[in-house]
């Protein structure tokens, strides 16, 4: 039986939905702050998934060190976005390879904020398969 930490995920359908507002790929970690705002854009709509190991064509690569990404993407979950929130990183074992999920729920307390590109903690909106600072309204 799989943990709940690893899961295995061998079958012909991939385990991640379209990129789109409620699922990002990401081949790679990026910095820390992009990953942050995408958190943040997350908790403060209807939650989503951060998919790591995933090309922007949807091509499966895996990560290297998979328990490595999992312990970055909590670590930015709690360091750099306020509130922190409530964040389930898993492993995933897919065509071979190993991929990292960061599912972020729904926040009960909004605005969730996260650095924007000046550095000052703003709140991020997903738009279609984007993040995008939140409007002023």
């Amino acid at each position: 039986m799989a943990s709940r930490e690893h899961q295995s995920q061998e079958r012909d359908a991939p385990p991640f939905d379209v990129e789109g507002p409620e699922s990002e790929w990401k081949e790679r970690l990026p910095r820390p702050e992009r990953i942050a705002r995408t958190m943040s854009a997350f908790a403060n709509g209807v939650g989503g998934k951060v998919w790591v190991g995933v090309r922007d064509d949807g091509a499966v690569i895996g990560v290297a060190d998979a328990a490595e990404t999992a312990r970055e993407l909590r670590r930015i979950g709690d360091a750099l976005v306020a509130p922190s929130p409530k964040l389930e990183v898993r492993m995933v074992r897919y065509a071979g390879a190993e991929l990292v999920v960061a599912e972020i729920s729904p926040s009960e307390v909004r605005p969730v904020l996260a650095p924007g590109r000046d550095g000052t903690l703003a709140p991020f909106v997903r738009d279609g398969s984007s993040t995008r600072p939140a409007p002023r309204a």
